[in-house]
């Protein structure tokens, strides 16, 4: 973010960002590696990206049991946008029981988008996937 500072001041540049993971077994590769929150978050995005049924559930775990707010709210946000099954039930639960207010606010604004509510009750069970 501040690599012009960093390069006006003589530090080392930034490294590059890496590419977007081709295939679903490099991104759950860098899912596994993800140490810090921004790491994290780029990792699901990733798996987001390249879509499948693992990668979901990976997505929807962290949302229940993320040590990271930060991966938390990005989760929130990524099912809000992709939608599915189970999706809307998995944000209302976190909505109601997450304890950072940030991450039950993007759970909220992920229902909104999903055009559902958190006030209301959540579906009955999770759909089987």
């Amino acid at each position: 973010m501040f690599a012009w500072l960093k390069k006006l001041a003589g530090g080392p540049a930034l490294p590059e960002p890496a590419p977007p993971p081709a295939t679903a077994e490099e991104a759950l590769a860098r899912w596994r590696r993800a140490s810090r929150p921004s790491e994290q978050v780029t990792a699901l995005e990733g798996l987001a990206s390249v879509g499948g049924a693992e990668g979901r559930a990976v997505i929807e775990s962290v949302l229940r049991t993320g040590a990271s707010a930060h991966a938390r709210i990005a989760a929130a946000r990524l099912l809000g946008e992709g939608g599915g099954p189970g999706a809307a039930f998995r944000l209302s639960e976190a909505a109601k029981a997450d304890a950072d207010p940030l991450v039950r606010t993007a759970c909220e604004n992920a229902l909104a988008r999903l055009g559902k509510s958190a006030g209301g009750p959540p579906p009955a069970s999770p759909p089987d996937i």
